[in-house]
This record gives C-alpha cells, sequence and structure tokens, in this order.
C-alpha cells in the first residue's frame, strides 16, 4: 500500500504533463493556421493590386502608342518654326495657284482674241475688229472673277487649318489629362498598398537579434520609428506611434529619469523666459535679469538666438540619432510630390507662432499659468483628429476636454480678475488670450507633425521644423514694425540678452535630446504621462526661483492647473492602455 502511494502522483503528473503538451500542440497549430490563413490573404491583396496595376500600365502604354503613332507636326503644339513653315507652304501654294491661273486668264484671252476677228453678219467683205475698250472689261471682268474665287478659296482654307489645329490641340489636351489621371491612379494604388503593408506589419511580431543580419536598411528604420519621440517640446497628446516593445526594468527606469530630467529642463525654459524679460528676485536673494521687454519685436529676437543655438547643434547630433537623416531630407526635398513638404513646414510654422506668442503671454502672466493655458490644446487637437485620422472621441476624451476647460477658466480668472488686497499686481486679459492663441498654433502644429510623419522619421521634421522656425525669425526681424512692437534693446544690457539666449538654446536642446533618449528606453505612451506634470512643475519652479507676487498661485489657479495636469495625464494614460490592448490574450 505504501508502494501504491509513493507511484500514485507520478501516475498523475504524467498525464498532466501529457494534456499540457497535447494544449501546447493544438495552440501551436491554432497559430500556425493562422499565419497561413493570414499569408494566404496577403498575397491575394497583392495579386490583386498587381493586376490592377498591370491592366494601368497596359493602358497608359496603348495612349502612348497611339500618341507615338500621329504625325510629329501633331503630337505637340505648333511652336513658332511650325508657324513659319506652314506660312512658307501657304506662300507656295499661292505662287502655283496664281500661276495656273495665269494659264487659264491666257488661254481664255486668246480664246476671246480670236473670236473677235471673226467676221460678223453684214454685208461682205466688212471685216470689225474689237476696240480696246471691250479688252480691258473683259480682263477686269475676269480678273475681279478671279480674285473673288482666291479669297474664297483661301478663307475656306484657313478655316479649316484652323479647324484642324484646334481638334488637334484638344485630342492632345486629353491624351495628357489621361496620362496624367493614370499616374495619379498608379501612386494612389502604391500609397495604399504601403498603408495596408505597415498595417499588416505593425501587427507582426518585432525582429528578434538572431535575424537582424537579414534585415534591410529600410526594415530598420521602420522598427525604429516608433522609439522616437518626434516632438521637440515634450508636450504629450498628440496621436504619436507607439512601440509594444517590453523593456527591460533597469531600461524603464533610466528612461524615467531621463524624461523626467527633459520635462524639468523645458520647465526651467519657460522660467527663464520671464527672467529675461523682467527684472527678478531670484532664490529672493539678488535681482537679476530683465535684460529686454517681451513684446512682439524683441520674441522674435530670442527665438532667433534661441535658434542659432539649437539649430546647429541638433544638425551635429541629428546623425548620431538617425543614421540616414542628411538621405531621407534630400529625398524629400525633391520629392515632385510637394504636400509633404508643406505639411512639415506647415507643423514648423505654427510651432514658430506659438512660440513667439507664449514668450509674450510668460511675461505678461507669468510662466505658471500661461503654460497652463498652453497645456489646452487637447480642446483641438481631438476634434481635428477625428476629422484628419478617423480617431473617434471616447467618452473619456470628452471628459478630459470638459475638466482641461475648467481648469484653464480656473487658472486665468485671478489674471482677468485679480482680487483687491491680494498683492496680485492687476494684469490685462491679452496676456490669456495671446497664451490661448498659442495652445491653438500649438495644436495644429501638432496635427501637421503627425501628417509629416507618414512620409518621414521623426527626427528629420524635428530638423526641418527648427530651420523653418530660423528662417520665419529672421524674416521677421527683417519687417518694419510698429513702435511698440518693434526690437527694443538696452545698451547696457545686450550681452545678458545674448547670455538668455544662449541657455534657452541649451535647454531647448538638452529637453529635445533627453527626451528622445528616455523615450527609446521608456516608450512614447509612459514619457507623455511623466511630461503631462509640465504646468505643475512650471508654477512650482517658478515660484521657487523667482518667488514674487505674480508668480504665487490662490487656490482657485492652483484648482484649475491640478485639474489641467490630470486632463492630460488621462489622455496620456489612455494611450497606455491602447498600447498594451494588444498583448492581452485572446478568450
Amino acid at each position: 500500500m505504501v508502494q501504491l502511494d509513493n507511484d500514485q502522483p507520478e501516475k498523475y503528473g504524467k498525464g498532466d504533463s501529457t494534456a499540457a503538451e497535447n494544449l501546447l500542440r493544438a495552440m501551436i497549430q491554432e497559430l500556425e493556421n493562422l499565419q497561413q490563413n493570414l499569408i494566404v490573404q496577403l498575397n491575394q491583396d497583392v495579386e490583386r493590386l498587381q493586376a490592377e496595376k498591370s491592366r494601368l500600365i497596359a493602358e497608359i502604354d496603348n495612349l502612348q502608342t497611339q500618341r507615338q503613332q500621329l504625325p510629329s507636326s501633331l503630337q505637340d503644339p505648333p511652336s513658332q518654326e511650325q508657324g513659319a513653315q506652314q506660312q512658307y507652304l501657304v506662300s507656295q501654294l499661292t505662287q502655283a495657284l496664281a500661276e495656273h491661273l495665269q494659264e487659264i486668264l491666257m488661254q481664255r484671252l486668246s480664246q476671246q482674241s480670236g473670236s473677235s476677228y471673226r467676221p460678223l453678219s453684214g454685208s461682205a467683205g466688212d471685216n470689225l475688229s474689237p476696240s480696246p475698250n471691250e479688252y480691258n472689261e473683259s480682263a477686269y471682268r475676269i480678273l475681279a472673277s478671279l480674285d473673288t474665287t482666291l479669297r474664297t478659296t483661301f478663307k475656306t482654307l484657313q478655316q479649316d487649318i484652323s479647324s484642324y489645329q484646334s481638334s488637334f490641340s484638344q485630342q492632345l489636351s486629353r491624351m495628357h489629362s489621361l496620362e496624367q489621371q493614370g499616374e495619379a491612379i498608379l501612386e494612389a494604388l502604391v500609397n495604399r498598398l504601403n498603408d495596408q503593408l505597415k498595417l499588416q506589419g505593425s501587427a507582426l511580431p518585432l525582429i528578434q537579434p538572431s535575424d537582424r543580419e537579414n534585415v534591410t536598411e529600410p526594415e530598420r528604420d521602420r522598427q525604429r520609428l516608433p522609439e522616437a519621440n518626434p516632438i521637440p517640446l515634450q508636450i504629450p497628446g498628440a496621436p504619436l506611434p507607439l512601440s509594444r516593445q517590453t523593456k527591460p526594468t533597469s531600461q524603464n527606469q533610466l528612461g524615467l529619469l531621463l524624461v523626467l530630467i527633459s520635462t524639468v529642463a523645458l520647465s526651467i525654459h519657460n522660467v527663464v523666459v520671464q527672467v529675461v524679460g523682467r527684472e527678478s528676485n531670484i532664490l529672493g536673494a539678488f535681482l537679476f535679469g530683465g535684460f529686454i521687454k517681451l513684446n512682439l519685436g524683441n520674441s522674435l529676437l530670442i527665438l532667433w538666438l534661441r535658434m542659432i543655438v539649437v539649430l546647429p547643434l541638433m544638425a551635429i547630433f541629428a546623425t548620431g540619432l538617425y543614421p540616414n537623416v542628411w538621405r531621407d531630407i534630400r529625398k524629400f526635398l525633391f520629392d515632385p510630390n510637394r504636400r509633404g513638404l508643406l505639411t512639415v513646414v506647415g507643423s514648423g510654422f505654427f510651432l514658430f507662432l506659438s512660440q513667439v506668442l507664449i514668450y509674450i503671454a510668460i511675461s505678461q502672466i507669468g510662466p505658471g499659468v500661461a503654460v497652463t493655458i498652453l497645456f489646452m490644446y487637447p480642446l483641438v487637437t481631438v476634434p481635428l483628429a477625428w476629422l484628419f485620422f478617423g480617431d473617434r472621441p471616447t467618452l473619456l476624451r470628452v471628459g478630459v476636454m470638459i475638466a482641461i476647460s475648467v481648469g484653464v477658466i480656473l487658472a486665468a480668472f485671478p489674471k482677468i480678475f485679480p482680487a483687491g488686497g491680494t498683492g496680485v499686481p492687476g494684469i490685462s486679459p491679452v496676456g490669456v488670450g495671446t497664451a490661448a492663441v498659442s495652445g491653438i498654433a500649438f495644436a495644429l502644429y501638432l496635427i501637421f507633425m503627425q501628417l509629416g510623419f507618414k512620409r518621414l522619421h521623426p527626427v528629420p521634421v524635428s530638423l526641418i521644423q527648427f530651420s523653418t522656425i530660423f528662417v520665419l525669425s529672421s524674416l521677421s526681424l527683417m519687417l518694419p514694425l510698429p513702435g511698440n512692437f518693434a526690437v527694443q534693446l538696452i545698451p547696457d544690457r545686450r550681452f545678458g540678452l545674448i547670455i538668455g539666449g544662449v541657455v534657452l538654446g541649451i535647454l531647448t536642446l538638452v529637453g529635445y535630446l533627453l527626451n528622445n533618449f528616455g523615450v527609446r528606453f521608456l516608450g512614447a505612451a509612459r514619457a507623455s504621462i511623466v511630461a503631462s506634470s509640465g504646468p505643475v512643475l512650471t508654477a512650482v519652479l517658478a515660484f521657487v526661483i523667482i518667488p514674487s507676487a505674480q508668480n504665487a498661485l490662490q487656490p482657485i489657479s492652483i484648482t484649475g492647473i491640478l485639474l489641467v495636469t490630470l486632463g492630460v495625464f488621462a489622455l496620456s494614460f489612455e494611450r497606455l492602455l491602447v498600447q498594451n490592448k494588444p498583448q492581452q490574450p485572446a478568450k
């Protein structure tokens, strides 16, 4: 009995192992069947698209063959040389007709001359010869008839030539239109095929280390694309590509640290803007700043100084972030389809507009409230993402939009209607309106930027955007601005202004680079959750670094900042849930 009891668990263990192996085989068989079905479906789609492509190519070849069969003089619109040749041919034809008609005229004159010498009726021997007037009248009648005939003939000939020329021009234009339509259809089919392949490829597993030697460079670029964060200011909420690759714990911790430092650097950047535009009591110990008054012209000057630092350094670091950056930019600039280039340049324009306006708003209402109002961009990006990307708003997003709206109103309320006796200086609502317009421009920047990612890697996109900001700020400084909006320099504080621009450029570049590497380790969705603390960090750092009445926040403003921060945090957390949803096992 003891031996039987000892053998009983072994039997049960073998039975469980057999059942597990059978279950594993069944699961493997199901996965193989699923893979085969997917491959067959993809092959059918590719064959169908190739057949459509072949049919269109055949039609285009047929049209080109018909065009080549036409006479060479009819394939192109008549040039000046062809017009001269036609005039020469018409003159030759006129000369030939004139000679022929001259011969006919001489024959008729000779016939009339012979008949005029015939004897008339009368007495025999009376011969009457025609008078000179009769010859002249006959010649005039013949010449008049000849002239009328020639005019009618040439007029008819000219009408026929014009009709033929118009008909051939219409046919050539129609052939050219058909050729353009065929090219557009082919391009649409190729783009649709690429989109389908990308969608199918996103559902496939990532490349294993053992297979990296057999992977082409474009495939490596496609794999690196979800790992790069394209937003140079580290503002979350844009519809970005998400990475489903699981990161080790050590990499997650390093990425969290890098993204956090990046967010702090960009928050300090906003505080430095206030120091540059207004003399401030730094840490309550000494006065510093006030190098320039941040009106429109001076804000453009600060942005220009910042780009002088950022653009060259970004061009140096871009190759390390993405080795094919210059190849992609060169190919993108010379692409016949200019829509992608206009989209990227448009995103740079809206980022330029947002930065100029936020500088003005920071000088008037402080960095904490200004950045909080800037974070109202989901009120614009959510409906635009539904319009451009088909991303239908969820109930959570609608609730977030309501929370952000209430938060912006609460944060800006004391700045518009300051309460008496609070020590907060009265501030014009212009600063709040400028920050709101800056948030709208930033939302358009995010949408245009996401449209640009469909055809270009994020690193080249960011480099083109920085270049666009530099060009726009340079051109804007050349414009004659009115007195209150023009550049107004303080002679004895120019050196401090230059130092401020350099510091802003270094903080921008540090924020971008640390954010880019942090997203590679942590992932875009988790990084955006950390970056959603931007308004709170900016408000806290502004009060700590510059303890003043302007940066002191009332409870109603603190409530508004927290509502906006929580709303942006909820959007980022939703992105994280969407990213992890495909990883759940099927039931």
